[in-house]
């Protein structure tokens, strides 16, 4: 946790591919643990559980999810972890698998404690910077903007994909999907005291997790 704070605002990485993978089917979902887990590591955040079904691989991250699609990835962090530094290696992952990097769009609001951030997330211009140098060169039609709200938040928004496809349309199953991100701040200290713990309060994960339920 940085000195001055915890940063709430999640970074989003969201990385398309294309692709035939007429073994299984699974595409992405092939990586194995150990993959995901030096992945993370660049990242600085760790895996803390995991369960998966027909369709995708869901990861509870020390800093928040990771859901891994047979040919798309999601990964959200908060706090002070290097989101950005997982898309090259998940991009080389995903051609030994036969599968090519078609679309990638990243998303996070303005940081609360933006001097905590490390490098390339020290500012919105460097982190465009950093991707256009990681992304690969077939995805040439590339879009940054920053998007202003009612309140002193803003929403910085950056998008790539290849020739032949639009920002809009980069996941070819999306159809009329939307992406609703809520955030968070000055909550009602009495109340979000609910969601806190206190030091050596005798209770386990599960029961202090299914009080705040409650």
């Amino acid at each position: 946790m940085a000195v001055s704070g915890f940063e709430g605002f999640e970074k989003r990485l969201e990385l398309h591919f294309s692709g035939d993978d007429p073994a299984t089917g699974k595409g992405l979902r092939r990586l194995d643990f150990f993959s995901l887990e030096k992945v993370l590591h660049a990242v600085q955040c760790t895996v803390v559980s995991a369960v998966g079904n027909e369709y995708f691989d869901s990861y509870v991250l020390s800093e928040s999810s990771l859901f891994v699609y047979p040919t798309k990835v999601i990964i959200k962090t908060c706090g002070t972890t290097q989101l950005l530094k997982s898309v090259r290696p998940l991009v080389d992952y995903g051609l030994t698998l036969g599968l090519t990097l078609c679309g990638c769009r990243y998303t996070r609001g303005s940081f609360i404690f933006p001097s905590a951030q490390p490098y390339p997330h020290t500012s919105f211009k460097e982190e465009v910077v950093y991707l256009e140098e990681n992304l690969p060169n077939n995805l040439s039609c590339k879009k940054a903007s920053i998007m202003n709200s009612k309140s002193c938040y803003k929403w910085h928004v950056f998008t790539a994909c290849d020739e032949g496809r639009t920002v809009s349309t980069v996941d070819m199953h999306a159809g009329d999907l939307y992406t609703v991100e809520i955030c968070m701040t000055e909550l009602d200290r009495v109340l979000a005291k609910k969601f806190f713990r206190r030091f050596n309060d005798g209770k386990t994960g599960d029961s202090a997790g299914r009080e705040m339920t409650e």
